[in-house]
Parts: C-alpha cells; structure tokens; sequence
C-alpha cells in the first residue's frame, strides 16, 4: 500500500544519505591528505563533490517531507561551500562568476536570514539552545553569503586567490560532514556543543594547513 512504499522510500533515502556522508567524510579527509598531489587529489576531489551533491538531495527531501526547516538550511549551507569550491577552480582557469553562483549566494543568504528570524521570534518565548543554534548558525550563514558575494566581485578571473578560496570552502564542506558525523555519534554531548564543536576544532586546524600549504595544485 501507498504507506509501506513510503516508508520504503523513506528508509531507502535515508540510507543513500547515510552511505554518501560516510563517503564525503573519507574521500574528503583523503583529498586534504594528498593535496599535493594532483592526480590522487582530483578523482578523490570529484568523489567528495559527488558524494556531497547526494547528501544535499537526500537531506532535501527528508527535509521537506518530514518539514524539518533546520536540516534544510544546513544542507543548503554544506553544499554552498561545495558549490564555491567546485566553481572556484573554474574561475581560476578565467571564468567569470554568473547566475548560477549569484543564486547560490541568495541561496544561502535567504537560508540564513531565515534562520535569524524565526530564532530571533522563538527567542522572545523561550531562549532555548535550539534558538542559540538557529541565531548562530544563521548569522553564520549570512555572514559567509556576504564574504563570498563580495569575492566574485572583488577577485579578477585567472587569480590565484581563487584556489585559496577552493581550499577554504571544500575544507568548510568537509567539516560539515563532520559535523555531522558529531551529531549522529556523540550523543553523550550537549546538542549545541554536537554542533558547534566540530568548527571549533577544525576551522583553526584548516586554515593552518592552508597557510602552509604549497601552491603545487595551482598548475592543475
């Protein structure tokens, strides 16, 4: 009946969603490990990107049927950092950014401005941790929809800022992922601290490796 084939699909959703995080958090890991070297990095890359663009639509649709408006901005927040991290790479080779990026970037920043305000209302009842995670996460959100809007603008094509900027935003997906790995596992922590702790950790640790990273991978 239509019940059981939906809750089939339901299960099968989730599971591809599950499968392709696993995937995304290793391949990704992995691509960090040898970004120095071209030919392993690429198809690990590709693999990540793949992987990540599977748990956008998979957690878009558990996000819309189960009505979970928190999920969805997440989801659209990890994939945004894919997306400028993939796209970036085109830029450095001398496009230009265009509709698709600056719908991405409304994207994300309607994504976030939402967050803020339905926080920003709940808060005025009740100031719970969940409304700590929608105000942080979306002033986040719109903060970062900014920084990256005001980098198309300001970055001439061909730059070599663009590969920095494909560091920074892959490396922003790959902790997503293990954000939440965190949120899933880590149950014996606080949720807000489920997730926030994984940014904690490997934003300073990223942006450490990226400073002394070579730029060896420019020439790809």
């Amino acid at each position: 009946n239509e019940k059981d084939m939906s809750a089939n699909i339901e299960s099968t959703i989730r599971i591809i969603h599950i499968l392709s995080g696993a995937i995304a958090m290793f391949s990704g890991i992995a691509a960090l490990l040898f970004s120095k070297q071209v030919k392993n990095h690429r198809p690990l890359g590709k693999v990540f990107a793949y992987a990540m663009t599977s748990v956008f639509g998979t957690a878009l649709y558990m996000a819309i049927t189960k009505g979970i408006d928190f999920l969805l901005c997440i989801a659209i927040l990890s994939f945004f950092s894919v997306i400028v991290g993939v796209r970036s790479l085109k830029f450095l080779k001398g496009a230009k950014p265009g509709a698709f990026d600056w719908a991405a970037v409304v994207g994300i920043l309607g994504a976030g401005l939402f967050l803020v305000i339905k926080g920003s209302l709940a808060g005025l009842t009740n100031f719970s941790g969940g409304v700590v995670l929608y105000l942080v996460f979306g002033t986040a959100m719109v903060i970062y929809g900014f920084l990256i809007a005001s980098e198309f603008i300001r970055i001439k094509p061909g730059a070599a800022k663009w590969f920095r900027l494909h560091q920074s935003n892959m490396g922003a997906a790959l902790i997503a992922t293990l954000t939440a790995f965190c949120t899933t596992v880590l149950h014996e922590l606080p949720s807000i601290t489920e997730w926030i702790l994984p940014s904690i950790i490997f934003s300073p640790l990223l942006s450490y490796y990226i400073r002394k990273s070579n730029k060896v991978a420019v020439k790809a």
